[in-house]
């Protein structure tokens, strides 16, 4: 029995997105862990939106990481670009009103101006030029002010909806090609899955008694009532059981399984038997599912590559689900009840054997299996 718990504190998680050309192809990018460290990371061919990649120590990397892709069909320059900032213009101020002077008509006769004339002229101009000049400061030119001001708001306020227009636009345009990336991908799953369980398999185990493949023995993997059982008690811990005899490389795997009591089964997968390494695929009788790599060690719990909960899952004990995995390179696509699920990319294991498993999170777990089948691709 091996412990069996969450993920290791050293683990860092980021984010990597990738246009649709480099996704398909595959690409080398390097990633800024911190302002002091940076590490270049491989991304395989026929990377897709969702998925996770896990990269610690042994593959050359200072630290435990796991990368999540996304994928989006702009360029870099597009998808690096921020949002748009808005900056502060001035608006132009409207010009005052100019019109040419019309031209003043003289009298023909001349006009002879007294001295006390002359001085009510000019005391009737002063008085005429003081009320302009009045008119002018108290109501004139607050009002052209007030004008200019509300141009101003005016321009800002166009701006400014400009600038959320164009970011709602340019939202709605990279969720749009997001999903249709996603859908792309999981159609793509999904027709995988289907083409490979419409051909023979190359092994098909009903799993009654022991035979030629080796399936483990004791120690709480037993065949019962024309099932293999796998069967725990002590919580916290899980017991692989497996088929010694099988060692795959590309494949697809899998079993219909019933958790008769407790908490937890699953498939393993590219098992090593000298050190017990392994990625394993736990579902839960709570419609949860976790994908894990253990590294063999007693003392360290098994790192999560990536969890959730799903719909498909029959929940409750006595209740059958049909699992399986496709292995492919260093991808690994995980299906329960004939539905693609998940999927991980992870380079640390590309061969070795298959097993089941029981996991006991807080109750005595036994689970029984059925039908196990291999496509070898």
């Amino acid at each position: 029995m091996m412990e069996f718990e969450g993920d290791l504190d050293s683990l860092k998680e980021t984010t990597l997105w990738l246009s649709q050309y480099d996704a398909s192809r595959g690409i080398k990018r390097s990633i800024q862990l911190s302002e002091d460290e940076q590490v270049e990371i491989t991304v395989p061919p026929g990377a897709y939106d969702g998925q996770k990649m896990y990269l610690d120590e042994a593959d050359g990397y200072p630290h435990a990481l796991l990368i999540t892709i996304h994928i989006t069909d702009k360029d870099e320059a597009v998808r690096n670009q921020t949002a748009p900032t808005v900056t502060s213009t001035t608006a132009r101020t409207m010009p005052h009103n100019r019109h040419p002077l019309l031209p003043h008509r003289q009298h023909q006769r001349k006009l002879r101006l007294t001295a006390k004339m002359a001085i009510i002229l000019s005391v009737l101009t002063l008085m005429v030029i003081g009320s302009g000049m009045l008119g002018y400061m108290t109501l004139y030119r607050p009002y052209m002010k007030q004008v200019q001001a509300t141009a101003t708001v005016d321009a800002i306020a166009a701006q400014t909806a400009q600038v959320k227009a164009t970011r709602i636009a340019h939202q709605i345009a990279t969720a749009t090609a997001q999903a249709r990336a996603t859908l792309t991908a999981l159609t793509q799953h999904q027709n995988n899955y289907d083409d490979i369980v419409n051909t023979r398999a190359d092994i098909n185990d009903d799993l009654h008694a022991p035979d030629t493949f080796n399936w483990d023995t004791g120690s709480g993997c037993s065949f019962t009532n024309q099932t293999y059982t796998a069967t725990v008690t002590q919580h916290g811990f899980f017991l692989p059981c497996l088929a010694k005899n099988i060692t795959l490389h590309n494949f697809m795997y899998q079993t219909d399984m019933n958790i008769v009591k407790g908490d937890a089964g699953g498939l393993i997968m590219r098992a090593r038997d000298a050190s017990s390494q392994s990625y394993i695929f736990v579902v839960g009788q709570d419609g949860s599912y976790s994908v894990y790599y253990y590294a063999g060690d007693d003392r360290k719990a098994a790192q999560t590559l990536t969890d959730g909960y799903s719909d498909t899952i029959n929940t409750g004990n006595n209740t059958t689900n049909t699992l399986g995995v496709i292995a492919s390179g260093t991808s690994l696509d995980f299906y329960i009840n004939k539905k693609y699920i998940t999927s991980i990319v992870n380079t640390r294991l590309t061969t070795g054997k298959i097993g089941v498993l029981a996991n006991s999170y807080k109750h005595p777990t036994e689970i029984r299996y059925r039908h196990a089948k291999v496509w070898k691709l």
